[in-house]
């Protein structure tokens, strides 16, 4: 009984950290990239642009610490809409109508399988 519960308890504790490094994550985004100055659109609203590929970090004279390189490529990995969830959670700060979800239901669904992927 109380392996399955230090199981658990690793796997929350896992959760936990990975939940604490995609705000980090986050908020390094926001405050660098976005935070050059007033916007005509708001952040969470250019998200919904589609991706113009050939464009790298360095190309916008952004220098990512390497742990906020790191999840970013971790997340260019998962599927469309877990990337949205993702984005939507930690970058908008849950808003998830900004990123055209369906229902609250689908949005945590698709947050879920991705912390899921990320959290292994």
């Amino acid at each position: 009984m109380q392996h399955k519960h230090d199981a658990q308890h690793e796997a929350l504790m896992n959760m936990k950290q990975l939940r604490l490094e995609l705000r980090a994550w986050a908020n390094w985004w926001l405050r660098h990239e976005y935070g050059k100055g007033y916007a005509a659109r708001s952040s969470c609203d250019r998200l919904k642009d589609p991706i113009t590929y050939g464009t790298t970090v360095s190309e916008r004279d952004i220098n990512p610490p390497p742990g906020v390189i790191r999840y970013d490529r971790r997340i260019e990995q998962l599927a469309p809409e877990c990337r949205r969830a993702i984005r939507a959670q930690y970058l908008c700060r849950g808003k998830w109508a900004l990123l055209d979800f369906d229902s609250r239901k689908s949005f945590v669904f698709w947050l879920r399988r991705a912390e899921l992927a990320l959290v292994r």
